[in-house]
């Protein structure tokens, strides 16, 4: 796996930490038999999948320009392409999720993991935030982002 650091100042790590907004959505599925037909859809999906790779080269550049909103934009694209990997990364209840975090203010977002259920990730301006915790009434968990890596800091047994 390739990793870059990618420099940020403070104000725009303070914008992004502060935009990304994370909730459990109940749901609960077999993350292997989406990941399975992904695998196997992949040659099918050769340029869905070059666009994800693009889309994140387009994010690292933003962040080396300091625009951090843009993340919004780029995750919905990221979003609409990746749902068509596979037939279990979303589902109407999911949709809806989505669908209501827009309308209240959220730029973008996407499922956390293999989909069909789990985390909501969502990039969402500041002065949205209180109508986009009402929109689907789910249980924000707190973001914080380290300098290590990720960690598993709620666990749900």
């Amino acid at each position: 796996m390739y990793t870059e650091r990618v420099p940020l100042s403070a104000e725009s790590l303070r914008t992004l930490e502060s935009s990304i907004m994370l909730f459990y959505t109940g749901i609960t599925r077999s993350a292997s038999r989406i990941l399975k037909q992904q695998k196997d859809n992949t040659l099918d999906k050769t340029q869905r999948l070059i666009s994800l790779r693009n889309q994140s080269i387009a994010f690292m550049n933003s962040l080396r320009q300091g625009e951090v909103d843009k993340l919004g934009s780029l995750l919905h694209r990221g979003w609409e392409l990746k749902r068509r990997l596979a037939d279990g990364i979303s589902n109407p209840e999911i949709d809806d999720l989505y669908r209501k975090a827009l309308e209240a203010g959220a730029l973008g977002g996407k499922i956390a993991g293999a989909g069909g259920g789990g985390f909501l990730m969502l990039y969402v301006p500041l002065p949205a935030q209180d109508r986009v915790r009402k929109a689907p009434p789910l249980q924000q968990m707190p973001v914080r982002f380290s300098r290590y890596g990720d960690r598993i800091v709620f666990h749900t047994e």
